[in-house]
């Protein structure tokens, strides 16, 4: 079972959290050495100081680190906070109702707060103690509150410099006060979302349908709206567009891939109880808001927490009966599975495959796109995983968790000394304290294709390496092929070489040809790009699959799957095969699929040929299609097979490969030869056209002259003038027709393309 290992740091000096001395997973602050120390204690105490951890933080200028997380507990105590959020992968910036902001440093290699520092520029200066939300990028600074006024924060200056926030007071930073449309005497919670590239901001808040306004002849259409966009230029703003959502708003955001893109996701409550998901698409284009897509997803009961993932093309719904609802836009597909708990936090981490739900009592519990449950523990000594994590064991007292975040992706290009390999998710408990759990392998930097993170080709091979199939072909099936074809293609390459390496058995049959499913049956059509780009690697795959259909012997399977590939040696492997096994229905039919094939791209090939010659190899004569079967039909009763002619093809058009429906396994029961048997199989190998398919690993190997044994005792076919099997597809060779002696005479002819 995959299995995600952790860490968990408090950032709190206090008693109210315990934990237990022989708890390698937990950790907390400490105050200098106590000579009441138990053995346990200062044994943990050595292992968190060798390791580089801090165990009793230092008052040492010029951080005074013991000072700066006394006095963050203390305002995490007794002021409410307002914005949380990343803005690196290794600094936190945390603002409090006051208007005071805290910089939180942390070390990527322990997870130990290594700096804070606290900027007081905007004490005193906001018009409310009461903020709604608030924004913050590189330029501006919003805050919002219960009125219609927000406060515009414009920055002369960049905030980092050599990747350190700089305080606000030393970016020369612009104070302006935007008076906001809207219905006027009400106090709303106003909401706040930036785009990308930050020169629009929106401003929504909640609305029922049904909501009733004063009459006035004064309102218009954009005091009556619910969702507002301002266009963002410094200090200056001006109300670009704006629209009144049909239902109960619980999320309208920014795009985060593009800038002029808007998500909204509305909850509708029929009479009768029944609940419907409305996501929405608007796309901003020359000032007018244009609504693109709307998709409704029926749910059981309402909805308590959502979030998309980073790519915008996932929705995670949680519910109040404990059920989570994934939408897939790009496969168009709903997933429902029922978690642990009812949840009230969700959160996607930034490599997109790994789910984290969360409730208010502190329980955490990880999915990956699948929805399948995976399972945490906290480093120790013994392996206990559990798909719960319970952090409200450490605290005396029940706590309350508010928010949950997982760090920024490093970028590889700017990125410092080392490697950043695991990931960090920010614990914000009600009254403090802060927390990160570290999640080992869980980091990695920015469009780094050496594996690192939590990607979709590091977890299928996490999956196979303890045997988890299974979920992994559902993982790869959960990807789309048109925005992330390479990391596909790479785990469609590990799921097929990890089911070649065993025998093929019904079940590992199904497995690999779900998983080249995802690319020739896909729930949505591909583009041609994506056909074009990953064609041939896929095709590949699927010729293996094929014969590793015929050495174990599924020969219809196999014959469906080379009318899909429409290729001429798939059907004359299969011919040669079916006829070795005395299936002459099979190789009959795969025959005359065959010249069908071969006849085709003789006539494509004819069309380009300029030779005037009667030897040309082109074979441009005008037999008829019926004497050329009668031909092939007739060489099929031979012992020996002819050669075959060899023409000038050219590729046919590759037809799309598409699995039917219905699969009929044939199981051929295998019986020991006996002495005779033995001898003439031997005959007939040395007469027949073996096209170089190995044999399959559960025949009973016997030795024969052309027959070598691999060190595995494995039967493999020795090289020998009767091998008639080329790496080129388009040429199979036999005996060569030039020599034949003439038993009467005694004399040998030379024949040359039919001149004596």
């Amino acid at each position: 079972m995959l299995t995600l290992l952790g860490e968990v740091h408090f950032w709190s000096l206090k008693d109210k959290i315990g934990i237990r001395d022989t708890d390698f997973g937990a950790f907390r602050y400490y105050e200098k050495k106590n000579p009441q120390d138990s053995l346990f204690t200062l044994g943990k105490k050595s292992y968190v100081e060798k390791r580089g951890m801090i165990w009793s933080p230092t008052k040492k200028r010029p951080n005074k680190l013991k000072d700066s997380v006394k006095e963050l507990e203390d305002l995490l105590d007794t002021l409410r906070v307002v914005y949380h959020q990343w803005r690196d992968s290794s600094m936190v910036q945390v603002m409090f109702c006051s208007g005071l902001i805290a910089n939180i440093t942390i070390n990527i290699a322990t997870g130990d707060v290594a700096e804070i520092t606290f900027d007081k520029f905007l004490v005193g200066k906001l018009l409310s103690d009461y903020v709604s939300d608030m924004v913050v990028t590189s330029t501006n600074a919003l805050c919002s509150y219960n009125d219609n006024q927000i406060t515009l924060v414009y920055f002369t200056k960049p905030a980092l410099k050599n990747g350190s926030i700089r305080k606000w007071s030393n970016l020369d930073a612009k104070l302006q006060v935007v008076e906001l449309a809207g219905p006027s005497g009400r106090r709303l919670e106003r909401k706040l979302s930036i785009n990308t590239n930050g020169d629009m901001v929106l401003i929504w808040w909640r609305c029922t349908r049904d909501e009733v306004y004063p009459w006035s002849p004064q309102v218009k259409d954009q005091d009556r709206a619910n969702v507002h966009v301002y266009n963002v230029n410094g200090t200056r703003s001006e109300l670009l567009c704006y629209y009144r959502t049909e239902f109960d708003p619980l999320c309208v955001a920014f795009s985060q891939v593009q800038p002029n893109l808007i998500h909204s996701v509305e909850q509708k409550v029929s009479r009768k109880g029944e609940v419907t998901v409305e996501s929405c698409t608007y796309e901003i284009s020359k000032g007018r808001l244009q609504r693109t897509s709307v998709t409704c997803i029926p749910l059981q009961t309402h909805v308590c927490c959502l979030a998309f993932s980073y790519d915008d093309t996932k929705l995670l719904l949680g519910c109040i009966d404990g059920s989570l609802v994934l939408f897939d836009e790009g496969r168009g597909s709903t997933h429902i599975v029922k978690a642990a708990f009812i949840p009230t936090l969700v959160c996607w981490h930034p490599d997109g495959c790994l789910l984290v739900v969360a409730n208010e009592r502190s329980q955490i519990q990880c999915f990956d796109p699948s929805l399948a449950c995976v399972k945490m523990q906290l480093i120790s000594e013994d392996v206990t995983p559990s798909t719960i994590l319970d952090l409200g064991s450490y605290f005396r007292h029940q706590p309350t968790l508010l928010h949950i975040g997982w760090n920024k992706k490093a970028n590889s290009l700017i990125c410092s000394n080392f490697s950043q390999s695991d990931g960090f998710l920010l614990l914000l408990f009600e009254r403090g304290p802060l927390a990160v759990l570290r999640l080992v392998g869980g980091g990695g930097h920015v469009h780094d294709v050496q594996g690192s993170g939590l990607t979709a080709d590091v977890l299928v091979a996490q999956y196979l390496n303890v045997g988890q199939v299974e979920r992994a072909v559902n993982l790869l099936l959960s990807q789309n092929w048109e925005t992330q074809g390479s990391v596909c293609l790479k785990c469609l390459h590990l799921i097929a070489n990890y089911i070649f390496r065993f025998p093929l058995t019904p079940e590992r049959e199904v497995q690999l040809e779900t998983a080249l499913g995802s690319f020739h049956v896909p729930s949505q059509p591909l583009s041609h790009a994506t056909e074009v780009e990953f064609g041939d690697p896929v095709r590949d795959l699927t010729r293996r699959f094929f014969h590793q259909l015929i050495r174990y012997r599924v020969i219809e399977k196999a014959f469906r799957l080379a009318i899909d590939l429409n290729e001429y040696d798939l059907f004359m492997d299969l011919h040669h095969y079916a006829r070795s096994v005395g299936d002459i229905a099979m190789a009959e039919a795969a025959l005359e699929k065959a010249d069908q094939v071969s006849d085709y791209e003789s006539h494509s090939g004819s069309s380009d040929c300029d030779c005037s010659q009667s030897s040309c190899s082109c074979s441009c004569d005008s037999s008829s299609s019926g004497e050329r079967s009668e031909e092939r039909v007739e060489v099929a009763h031979h012992t020996i097979p002819p050669p075959l002619p060899i023409v000038n093809r050219t590729h046919p058009t590759r037809q799309k490969v598409k699995f039917s429906d219905t699969v009929t396994h044939i199981t051929v029961p295998e019986e020991p030869p006996s002495l005779c048997e033995e001898d003439e199989d031997e005959a007939r190998l040395a007469g027949m056209n073996t096209v170089g398919l190995p044999p399959a690993y559960f025949a009973q190997p016997h030795k024969s002259p052309g027959v070598l044994m691999h060190p595995r005792l494995k039967p493999v076919l020795s090289p020998s003038p009767m091998s008639m099997y080329l790496s080129n597809k388009h040429q199979v060779l036999g005996p060569s027709p030039d020599v034949r002696e003439d038993e009467e005479t005694g004399k040998i002819k030379v024949v040359h393309f039919g001149v004596v």
